[in-house]
């Protein structure tokens, strides 16, 4: 009797395990069921969201699992969604122990009796995606966070004919794609060597007013001058810039006919950041590091050509013999107390330096020969 109750006592545990084994290699296969019956719906809809066909209807795929499964697309991105209703635990469980590595993600974390189960692909298949949750937001503010994926906006289409297509600032339309995309990596300053320049395309007022931070990387002669244009004539003329021999740098406003009018020597050093403002015949006074510099005379001038940035713009053309070797932090423009021009250096979407308008949200590129460099 004893030895009988000992054999039903083994074959009773043989029965638990071979039971739990069934139901084991069950939940297995239903789990590689559902990552095959996803599998087949990513690659399909991955190629429609590449190809920027419609989506694939959710019941040309059949019953293919042994549940329910919705995909959706998620309009404007790179990203789409499949939904699965009701997941056992185990199976769930086995999901996530699997080596599939194609979703962004797989929701929910931790899985519970039942789940909703959502996977989360990009339309290349390879498990890219900035990940993101309540406690860990979006880098990007303007991202938003969906299923757990930073779910980034799509430039928007734009007209390079258009006044400010792009409308945020450090957005601007590119012309090889007629996107609004990011034009603005922040620079610290964009440095000349001599070659290059900037048409401005503004042209100063009576009232117009100028600040800004530069460094003078070369302060021999020649003259070198950040800022300037003549009339159409030639004969009058409004300079800013490094003039002098290496050991006597002055500063000089160079206005009308009468030659150089020439303000107080400023004492100019070679890699020295400095921040300057003068008014455009305005009070005749240059504030150079917080000294106050007064030209001796003024002489009224109405230019009609825009000012050229690192050089002069002498009567349409920039002066080769002129150009600045400089760094230039920013530059700001104001028409009385009106800030109608901000200038910043940044690389484009070419990775090219330029200067940024914040004001015009314009990018302004360089005119001269050779690059810009930054820091």
């Amino acid at each position: 009797m004893v030895e009988m109750l000992g054999v039903l006592t083994v074959m009773g545990l043989l029965g638990v395990v071979g039971v739990m084994g069934l139901r084991s290699a069950l939940d297995s296969a239903k789990a590689n069921k559902l990552i095959q019956a996803l599998s087949r719906r990513a690659t399909v809809l991955a190629a429609d969201k590449s190809f920027g066909t419609n989506f694939t209807d959710n019941t040309s795929f059949g019953q293919d699992s042994d549940y329910t499964i919705t995909c959706t697309d998620i309009e404007n991105t790179n990203l789409f969604s499949c939904t699965v209703q009701s997941v056992a635990q185990e199976v769930c469980e086995k999901v996530k122990k699997s080596d599939w590595k194609t979703p962004t993600t797989m929701l929910p974390t931790t899985c519970g009796t039942t789940n909703d189960m959502v996977f989360t692909f990009s339309k290349d298949l390879d498990g890219s995606g900035t990940l993101c949750s309540e406690e860990t937001p979006c880098p990007n503010p303007n991202a938003t966070c969906t299923n757990g994926v930073c779910v980034e906006p799509l430039p928007q289409s734009c007209d390079t004919n258009a006044e400010n297509p792009c409308g945020d600032e450090c957005q601007t339309c590119n012309p090889s794609t007629l996107l609004c995309e990011n034009a603005c990596t922040r620079k610290q300053y964009l440095e000349s060597t001599g070659t290059q320049y900037i048409d401005l395309n503004y042209i100063p007022k009576m009232n117009t007013g100028v600040k800004g931070r530069v460094v003078f990387t070369d302060t021999t002669p020649p003259d070198q001058y950040l800022i300037g244009s003549r009339d159409n004539t030639g004969n009058t003329r409004f300079w800013f810039g490094c003039s002098g021999s290496s050991s006597d740098i002055t500063k000089r406003f160079i206005r009308g006919n009468v030659g150089a009018l020439q303000v107080s020597t400023i004492p100019v050093i070679a890699n020295k950041v400095s921040d300057f403002s003068f008014n455009y015949n305005g009070d005749r006074k240059t504030y150079w590091d917080e000294q106050v510099y007064t030209q001796s005379n003024a002489v009224t001038f109405t230019p009609t050509r825009s000012w050229y940035l690192f050089c002069p713009n002498d009567r349409g053309d920039a002066q080769p013999a002129l150009r600045a070797h400089t760094k230039l932090y920013y530059l700001q423009i104001y028409e009385g107390t009106e800030l109608v021009r901000d200038y910043i250096p940044v690389l484009d979407f070419n990775n090219t330096p330029a200067m940024y308008d914040k004001v015009e949200k314009k990018l302004y590129h360089n005119k001269g020969t050779g690059d810009f460099l930054t820091d």
